[in-house]
């Protein structure tokens, strides 16, 4: 299909070489669609099923980290399709359940807006099972036998004993009470040795080397499914690989996990499982508060309610026993209220110094999100400072990917395309600077003008204009001078001596400048290439750099954490000392009123303390208590209907597609490694023969014909073929020897299907006439069609003449067209094929010839019968007819050879079945109407 390369390929010419090649591209389409096909409706078909949550919107959080309950709120959603995608979770629902609940359902739907947090997620998808009824052709063969049953489902769990190798069994239920098991062995086919047991749903079944519990609901009875284990890292990462989330529309805060499995079922049940483990995942860590702080808080609440309750019986104690005789002063009560506020303060302080001990591990572990929860506990507001810039740059990490997430990569971008932009005007300049430089070597008498044209463009400068100046004021001389001096006037031959020098300058002046924007060129390039570099290693730069700057600020927070811990002891210290001191104070005190003081002082600190737990107690309750579900589910997963693998009508339309184009690649490939010849020029390499004419493809040329044989002379006399039937007749004229007239001829072709025998008799159609007869001899007696395509009816033929049980005259039938009559073969016989080379023929062409001014000879294939080239060289002339597109060139080749040894006269050869307008073949013209028969058609006067 290739050609010249000034031409472009016509659809013509497509359509022609299609038609050519049809039984190759149909062989292609056959075999790809029936391989799609087959694969189509064997494959397990993939179900999707998808459940949609929506985000809430968090509300306002008490304290200074606020921002860090969201550090990846930009974008909103990225943050919770992470944890939606992670790897703990799918391992979660991947893992084996502990018990089955077993339902009588087939699906047991999840309620909107209640996602039943406490239900298992645990699918035991480590082991696989599915039913073997499931691709489209059993589907089809149930449906065509009225076997289309309900429903059905199988629940297993395979577990293989130590040291054996997993297998995949087949299990199958001939009664509801029974199961067979067997191995699979080649090609899915069932193994030997298939073991048949009682079966009760949930109970364990072992046999080879495998514990299985099954339980099968629906109409499973008669039904078989494959089962299989694999390890469950390898089922969790198919779970992550058939599990796609994503936001529906950006920032809307809606959310939409799609789950693919083979069973529509358990896709709905997975993905309902993998929500319901998000949102508890999601309630468990939004109701987190300070773990050790809470518990440090119970711990020290059940300790002081005990030293309270203590302390009460001890003052109910003394004051029952002193009722009349104790009397606490102002003083007293003074000193023991102090030592009440500062036991109040002291626990006050430890319960600050356990949530900072837990704050500096969570700093340590990276788990700055859990800070947010000991916002109240965190007074100190450097550290609070260094937090939040902790979770303004981890928002940062997160929106590196994102093309707006960086004010700073916006401009990196908008640079590197203005370099582009620069580039390309560069190189324009430089490629018109080159062209212009290359039209002034080569004399161009346009350079000059085109130059001054394009100097905006070509980057000419003030240097370069100056010279284009002088020239063209030299050319305005040179033009006036011209008519009035020769060529040698000293003046005139100054002049164009100045110009040439001119011509010099300005020639090493643009390609010193050319030289020079070449190198700035490419310097600009490398500026480019430094610039993408920058973009493309922009993420990691900017995520190294974030995770220093954190790394450093987690520093600068455990030390302040360290530095508040240390106050803490300090003061600690300092309230041990004033307790010293104040306690010394009670010593003095008279003996009844220190009796009455000391338990009446731990009654009070214990009081003011028990006070200060149960305030932090109550507010982490309430913290508990107040925590909501990140995200609610509004439309759960529910199994689908429709299959979306594979699409059998999609499958079927790109294989047809995917096929022809297949099948036309491989035909031109068969085509150029074959040699195939297209176009005269072509042939005549190949043969050394002249070509004649072209003649156009019927349909290609826009004919239609209701007759099986069409014959352009005859049926579209008008038309572009029959035109180049009668060019062909012409160019036959002029070729032939005035000396040794064209009076019997035939086409020939290397093989069969090449357009020989329309050729004859075309040829014979378009030199006929009322003056002019022409006989048409069908000696092709293996394959014979002239009888047929003039409905002629059958009779005596060349056979028979040959064999000299029929004169020739009494076998000549008239085709009722002026001037033309045809000898059919005659009778078909074993030896009818070597009639061809009997002396009979040559007396009977030279009958023939004195008869008619022409006759035309329908042969056999040249290179198909070896009988062709001694009946050949009786003849005046052949001519070779090549197929355009399916004749090689070596089998036109060899035709030629073994004519010519044989001592055949070829005239030259046809160009059959091209288009009009193909490249290399000369139009076709009509309307010109018939031509009168060429002199070498004639009789001669004797």
């Amino acid at each position: 299909m290739e050609g010249s390369s000034d031409e472009n390929l016509t659809l013509g010419e497509v359509l022609s070489f299609v038609s050519t090649w049809r039984r190759t591209i149909g062989v292609v389409m056959l075999l790809v669609t029936t391989a799609v096909a087959a694969y189509t409706l064997t494959r397990t078909p993939t179900f999707e099923a998808s459940a949609t949550l929506v985000l809430e919107r968090p509300g306002e959080q008490r304290g200074v980290l606020s921002e860090l309950t969201s550090l990846t709120s930009a974008p909103a959603a990225e943050r919770e399709l992470a944890i939606l995608s992670s790897r703990s979770l799918a391992e979660e629902v991947a893992r084996d359940p502990q018990a089955w609940a077993l339902q009588e359902a087939l699906f047991q739907p999840t309620a909107a807006y209640d996602p039943r947090l406490d239900a298992p997620l645990a699918q035991g998808l480590a082991t696989r099972g599915r039913a073997e009824d499931t691709s489209l052709l059993a589907s089809l063969g149930a449906a065509l036998r009225g076997n289309d049953r309900g429903g059905h489902r199988l629940f297993a769990t395979v577990e293989a004993r130590p040291g054996a190798t997993g297998k995949e069994l087949r299990v199958s239920f001939p009664a509801p009470d029974r199961v067979r098991v067997s191995t699979v062995g080649w090609f899915g086919t069932a193994a030997g040795g298939a073991r048949e047991l009682p079966y009760a749903p949930g109970e364990v079944v072992e046999c080879f080397d495998t514990r299985l519990r099954l339980a099968a609901v629906g109409d499973y009875v008669g039904r078989a499914y494959r089962v299989s284990r694999v390890p469950l890292d390898r089922a969790v990462e198919d779970l992550l690989r058939r599990t796609r989330v994503r936001e529906t529309v950006r920032g809307s805060g809606v959310l939409r996990l799609t789950v693919e499995d083979d069973d529509p079922r358990r896709a709905a049940e997975v993905a309902n499982a993998l929500v319901r483990g998000y949102i508890a995942r999601s309630v468990a860590i939004g109701g987190l508060r300070a773990t050790k702080t809470a518990e440090f808080l119970e711990s020290e609440l059940e300790r002081v309610s005990d030293l309270l309750e203590r302390a009460e019986r001890d003052v109910v104690g003394v004051s029952a026993e002193h009722s009349r005789a104790i009397n606490i002063t102002a003083s007293s009560e003074a000193i023991i209220d102090r030592l009440a506020s500062y036991d109040a303060e002291r626990a006050r302080m430890r319960v600050t110094r356990v949530a900072l001990e837990e704050a500096r591990e969570l700093v340590a572990a990276g788990q700055y999100e859990a800070l947010a929860r000991l916002a109240n506990d965190l007074p100190d507001a450097l550290s609070l400072g260094y937090l939040d810039a902790i979770a303004k740059l981890t928002t940062d990490a997160v929106q590196l990917e994102r093309s707006d997430g960086s004010a700073y990569k916006g401009l990196v971008q908008q640079k590197l395309l203005d370099l582009r932009s620069v580039r390309d005007r560069s190189s324009a300049r430089v490629d018109a600077l080159r062209r212009a430089l290359e039209a002034l070597a080569g004399g161009e008498r346009g350079a000059l003008a085109e130059l001054v044209q394009t100097g905006g463009e070509g980057g000419t400068d003030a240097t370069a204009e100056r010279y284009l100046e002088e020239i063209v004021r030299l050319d305005s001389e040179l033009a006036g001078l011209a008519p009035r001096v020769t060529e040698k006037h000293p003046e005139f031959r100054s002049k164009v001596a100045a110009r040439a020098t001119l011509l010099e300058q300005l020639r090493e002046h643009l390609s010193r400048r050319v030289r020079g924007l070449e190198f700035a060129l490419e310097a600009h390039v490398e500026v480019e290439r430094a610039w993408q570099d920058r973009i493309d290693a922009w993420p990691e730069e900017e995520r190294s750099r974030i995770t220093r700057a954190v790394a450093e600020l987690a520093v600068r927070v455990a030390a302040n954490i360290e530095s508040q811990v240390a106050g803490i002891a300090d003061r600690l210290s300092a309230l041990e000392e004033l307790t010293r001191e104040l306690e010394q104070e009670l010593v003095g005190l008279p003996e009844s009123e220190r009796a009455l003081a000391e338990p009446m002082r731990r009654r009070e600190s214990y009081a003011e303390i028990m006070r200060i737990l149960m305030r932090g107690h109550q507010e982490a309750q309430l913290s508990r208590a107040s925590t909501l579900p990140s995200a609610v589910l509004v439309d759960p997963a529910i199994p689908p209907d429709h299959r979306i693998r594979p699409r059998l009508v999609l499958n079927m339309l790109s294989s047809l597609v995917g096929s022809f184009f297949l099948g036309l690649g491989l035909a031109w490939l068969r085509s150029e490694l074959g040699g195939e010849m297209r176009t005269q020029a072509e042939v005549e390499a190949a043969t050394g023969l002249a070509v004649l004419g072209a003649v156009p493809v019927f349909r290609s040329a826009g004919i239609r014909s209701s007759r099986a044989d069409f014959l352009p002379v005859r049926d579209d006399p008008h038309g572009p073929a029959a035109e180049a039937f009668r060019s062909l007749r012409e160019s036959l004229r002029f070729v032939a020897d005035d000396e040794r007239p064209v009076r019997s001829i035939a086409a020939i072709s290397c093989t069969p299907g090449e357009g020989k025998t329309v050729t004859n008799l075309d040829l014979a159609l378009a030199v006929a006439s009322e003056e002019h007869r022409v006989l048409i001899v069908d000696a092709d007696m293996r394959r014979p069609r002239v009888a047929a395509i003039f409905d002629l009816p059958s009779g005596p033929g060349l056979v028979e003449v040959l064999e000299g049980h029929t004169p020739w005259r009494d076998a000549v039938a008239d085709t009722g067209r002026a001037g033309l009559e045809v000898l059919q073969a005659g009778r078909p016989g074993a030896q009818a094929e070597h009639l061809l080379r009997k002396e009979r023929l040559g007396t009977l062409l030279d009958e023939l010839v004195e008869e008619y001014d022409l006759v035309v000879f329908d042969t056999p294939p040249t290179l198909a019968v070896a009988d062709v080239e001694s009946f050949a060289r009786r003849l005046d002339g052949v001519v070779l007819v090549v197929r355009a597109g399916r004749t090689p060139a070596r089998l036109a080749t060899a035709a030629v050879e073994r004519l010519r040894r044989a001592g055949v006269n070829v005239l030259g050869a046809v160009l059959n079945g091209v288009h009009p307008r193909s490249r290399g073949v000369p139009p076709c013209y009509e309307g010109y109407g018939y031509m009168e028969p060429p002199q070498s058609f004639r009789r001669s006067a004797s």
